[in-house]
């Protein structure tokens, strides 16, 4: 299990990223689920209220995982 502070708490606005060679598409998300650095943590997209999957870079960032 990863150690270290817990960075994104449930229901944190977070900064969602999605990569594909050099293009980078980004959401405004909330977290459904708690998470440190490295973790992967559930995400609501704010828009479209889909839920998906990402892990946790920062306190403010989560990137796609595939």
């Amino acid at each position: 299990r990863t150690a270290g502070p817990v960075l994104v708490k449930q229901r944190d606005r977070v900064k969602v990223s999605a990569r594909s060679g050099a293009l980078v598409v980004t959401i405004v998300g909330e977290a459904q689920q708690a998470g440190r650095a490295g973790e992967v943590i559930k995400i609501k997209n704010v828009d479209s209220n889909s839920v998906i999957y990402g892990r946790v870079l920062s306190a403010t960032e989560v990137e796609i995982t595939e």
